[in-house]
């Protein structure tokens, strides 16, 4: 059986060169291809990492080491709500020092990726009611609607939608390198025995589209309640 850090350094191989093949954001009449295929795509992934979660994370349990244990460690840190939040109103800040309306916009466009894609993920998390790995009750233990508020909220991965709804922004404005930092964020939750793969594939989407959504061509969402419209 592989390594789990042997993975690790394969997936990278592949998937950077992917994300980083241009720094400039796609034409706009590729957008909806994009967002398609990015769905249809994730759908596939979801349901192949689903069937294989037990192997993934008993390959993940098996490939420890010193290395992969820091670097996971401090990949964690990078979709956590008290990093993120923070992050982007820093960066927001900073657009507005500088007097950079593009990244003012970027950082405005991750905060509406941000809020939109975690109202998704929690909802989701309540009601599939899944068990975390490290409950040892199994790949598919589902309890709808949990009274334990961690235990039984795994899918989706909060921190793989928040690292990418975050970065996915910057990413497609800015450089697709920084799709490294979401990606690692989802194999930190893995190897960290928080969730399954599929839980990863999936919170990763709901990010990645919301972020995609928002940051091309600076789309908004609107809504009327009772006559008020609101937008954002």
């Amino acid at each position: 059986m592989f390594q789990f850090n042997r993975v690790i350094l394969l997936l990278v191989a592949v998937i950077i060169p992917v994300f980083s093949y241009s720094q400039q954001p796609l034409m706009d009449s590729t957008d909806k291809k994009v967002m398609t295929s990015t769905g249809i795509a994730s759908a596939f992934l979801f349901t192949g990492a689903f069937a294989m979660d037990k192997p993934f994370i008993d390959m993940a349990r098996s490939g420890q080491n010193k290395f992969l244990d820091q670097y996971t460690h401090h990949a964690n840190y990078l979709g956590s709500k008290k990093v993120i939040l923070p992050l982007n109103a820093a960066v927001y800040a900073g657009g507005l020092a500088l007097g950079d309306k593009t990244l003012q916009n970027t950082s405005f466009n991750a905060f509406k990726s941000i809020l939109t894609a975690s109202s998704v993920t929690i909802s989701l998390k309540y009601l599939t009611g899944r068990s975390r790995p490290y409950v040892r009750d199994g790949a598919y233990a589902f309890d709808p609607f949990p009274q334990d508020k961690h235990a039984y909220r795994s899918l989706p991965s909060g921190h793989s939608t928040l690292a990418f709804a975050f970065f996915t922004p910057f990413a497609e404005r800015y450089s697709r390198w920084l799709y490294a930092i979401p990606f690692s964020v989802g194999l930190s939750r893995i190897y960290k025995d928080d969730h399954w793969t599929s839980d990863v594939v999936m919170g990763s989407a709901i990010g990645f589209l919301a972020g995609y959504f928002f940051e091309h061509k600076n789309r908004h969402i609107e809504f009327s309640l009772n006559g008020i419209v609101v937008k954002f």
